[in-house]
């Protein structure tokens, strides 16, 4: 069955932090942009929990097996590329490369202390400082835009059907997302309805319906947007510019438990030269 594109947008109702997993000194770093592991994560969430409201679970199913069913059955069913921000009065893309100017624009941060619990003063040694990404700049409101890819109009859990554009329409509509969710970061809301990709991704990228593969071809002079996987032959074989990155994941072995996973992969804003086409892996990594 052929993949079918979509384009998402969310508005930015609250700043975002997407973990870098990189510290200097007190001060944590984000990423510019949201990962598309992190939207599958919050996709899954919200449907679990819808889901088990609407009592679709058997009574025997514990809490982390109905994230589980769902979580699996959305990886199959739904690909995801990574959300960019961008300016809804112009959709002026900040893509991962960010010069020094965007930099300051785009990337704040938030200083905090722990506090001695009876006498309400700050700790000594206890000051940290974290990055986001704001929710608006100059007054002007942020948005993400980033595309899914559907196998099938449905996701199945426990023999029944739904329709994952009733989902996003009706349950994805209000989503959080990333770190500190907890203090109201991460607060995303459905800008528009979704609809069928009609044009290049990002101003940047042409999707191509290849058979099977989700086909990603450059249109335009840019970085890739999305990690990519590459290896030892890669390396040898092709000039390949940017930055490497370690990217932690946790994974459900073949005996239920859950490890670590270690990967390198080309950050996006990335370039190899004499490459155009990419393709997106059920993982949500970009190959060639």
């Amino acid at each position: 069955m052929s993949w079918k594109g979509y384009k998402i947008s969310y508005k930015a109702l609250s700043p975002v932090f997407s973990g870098k997993g990189i510290t200097k000194g007190n001060l944590t770093k984000t990423r510019p942009y949201i990962t598309a592991r992190m939207f599958w994560g919050a996709w899954t969430a919200m449907i679990t929990r819808y889901f088990i409201k609407k009592d679709i679970f058997t009574d025997n199913e514990s809490l982390s097996k109905c994230y589980k069913i769902v979580g699996s059955e959305v990886r199959e069913k739904i690909v995801f590329t990574y959300f960019y921000p961008y300016i809804n009065s112009e959709e002026t893309y900040i893509c991962p490369k960010l010069s020094e100017k965007n930099q300051k624009k785009l990337i704040s941060s938030h200083l905090r202390t722990a506090l001695r619990p009876t006498a309400g003063s700050s700790m000594d040694d206890h000051l940290w400082e974290k990055e986001y990404i704001v929710d608006c700049i100059n007054n002007n409101e942020i948005f993400w835009r980033g595309y899914i890819f559907l196998k099938d109009s449905h996701l199945l859990i426990n023999d029944n059907k739904y329709n994952i554009e009733d989902l996003i329409n009706n349950v994805l509509f209000e989503i959080w997302i990333g770190g500190e969710r907890t203090s109201g970061w991460g607060h995303l809301k459905l800008s528009e309805e979704i609809n069928p990709i009609d044009s290049l991704l990002w101003n940047r990228y042409e999707f191509k319906n290849d058979k099977e593969k989700i086909t990603l071809e450059r249109k335009k002079k840019c970085g890739i947007l999305g990690h990519l996987k590459i290896d030892n032959e890669v390396i040898k074989s092709y000039k390949c510019f940017g930055q490497l990155e370690p990217v932690f994941e946790k994974e459900w072995s073949s005996d239920k438990s859950i490890r670590g996973c270690t990967k390198y992969l080309l950050a996006p804003g990335g370039k190899i030269e004499g490459v155009d086409k990419f393709y997106l892996d059920k993982d949500n990594y970009w190959k060639f």
